[in-house]
C-alpha cells in the first residue's frame, strides 16, 4: 500500500530486496541502505522528471532490445510457455508498463 501511494510498483521494491539477498546482503543493513536509496530517489524524482520524454526514448529503445534479446530462448512450440511469454510480451507496449 504504501508503495502504490508514493508511486512505486510492489515489484520494483521486491526485485531490490531480491537481487541484495542474491549478492549476499541478509542482514538489516542492507535493508536500511536500499531504505535510503529510496528515500533519496523520492527528493531526486522532480528533477529526473524535468528530462523531457524524448530525451530518454532512445535509452528505453535500447533497454527493449536487450530485453527481447532472451525470447529467442522461449520454446515457442510449447504452448504453456508460449502463450504467457507472447502475451507478456504484447502487453508490455500496450499498457506501457512492465509491472
Amino acid at each position: 500500500v504504501v508503495g502504490s501511494t508514493l508511486g512505486t510498483s510492489p515489484l520494483t521494491v521486491f526485485a531490490e530486496s531480491g537481487v541484495g539477498i542474491r549478492e549476499g546482503g541478509r542482514t538489516g543493513i542492507t535493508a536500511a541502505v536500499i531504505a535510503i536509496g529510496f528515500g533519496v530517489s523520492m527528493f531526486l524524482a522532480p528533477i529526473f522528471a524535468s528530462i523531457p520524454p524524448y530525451a530518454t526514448g532512445p535509452a528505453i529503445i535500447f533497454v527493449g532490445a536487450l530485453m527481447f534479446e532472451h525470447a529467442r530462448h522461449i520454446d515457442w512450440t510449447d504452448v504453456r510457455g508460449a502463450v504467457p511469454a507472447f502475451i507478456t510480451i504484447i502487453f508490455m507496449p500496450l499498457t506501457y508498463s512492465i509491472a
